[in-house]
């Protein structure tokens, strides 16, 4: 699994870092979150009203450590941190827990749309798929994240976006120059998994980071066996080659690298 920062060239003083305490564990959501709540969801908050349930987490939901987070949070304080591909809630839990031991007021939006994929849902065992189907043929993958989220009690700390990456970068452009929300500082990309995909999604998130932000992300892509991934690598170093530094790290417990 490889690990990728990419982050815009700006002087770290001019990032949009919120210092006072996170309240958001007291049942106070943070500014954005809160825009973002009573803008999309016309003030009906997703993360309290479902059915509870007292899941014991996979310790295999997410491949994104504290020490990447650390990273991350050592060149950005954001106030918007937006997760797209979210699963289970791994990553958000993880991402949260390090930005509340920062002392930040960030706004953690998870997008996903719940509803799997051929991996990770179709191809498991039937024991494990009966966890994620209900009779009815719904995918629980959602009240599986909130209930997660619950059990963490940081349900006021991350607010969910169903929708896909594109879908919800779209929506965060269309929103910022509106002026209905600012641009995100930090995006965290872990979604498609599919070579042209994941292109199209990174050239979506670079438009709408916000200048001096970061954007990283793992498993960009799961090649099928026998594939090469020559395209994808080739094609995001030639777009992005020029506009970052590179360096890398060993940084991730798995012993992930990262291009900085």
């Amino acid at each position: 699994m490889v690990m990728r920062i990419l982050w815009r060239w700006l002087p770290l003083t001019a990032l949009g870092g919120l210092t006072w305490a996170n309240r958001c564990r007291e049942g106070v959501r943070p500014p954005v979150a809160q825009q973002l709540l009573d803008e999309l969801f016309l003030g009906n908050d997703p993360m309290l009203d479902f059915e509870y349930e007292d899941l014991v987490p996979d310790t295999s939901m997410t491949h994104m450590s504290a020490k990447d987070v650390d990273l991350v949070l050592s060149v950005a304080k954001p106030s918007f941190w937006l997760e797209l591909g979210s699963f289970e809630g791994g990553s958000a839990i993880v991402a949260s827990e390090r930005i509340l031991a920062h002392g930040l007021n960030t706004s953690v939006v998870a997008v996903d749309t719940f509803l799997g994929d051929v991996r990770v849902l179709w191809e498991r065992p039937p024991e494990e798929r009966r966890k994620l189907l209900r009779a009815d043929g719904r995918i629980t993958l959602f009240d599986r994240f909130r209930n997660h989220l619950r059990n963490a009690n940081l349900h006021y700390c991350v607010l969910p976006l169903p929708a896909t990456s594109v879908v919800a970068l779209k929506l965060v452009d269309s929103l910022a120059r509106r002026s209905r929300a600012p641009l995100p500082e930090v995006i965290y990309l872990d979604s498609a998994h599919e070579e042209g995909e994941v292109l199209l999604e990174l050239g979506l998130a670079w438009k709408v980071l916000s200048p001096g932000g970061v954007l990283f992300g793992d498993d960009w892509l799961l090649p099928e066996e026998g594939e090469t991934t020559s395209l994808l690598e080739g094609a995001w170093i030639s777009v992005f080659a020029s506009k970052v530094d590179i360096d890398s790290y060993e940084g991730h417990a798995s012993g992930c690298s990262a291009i900085c």
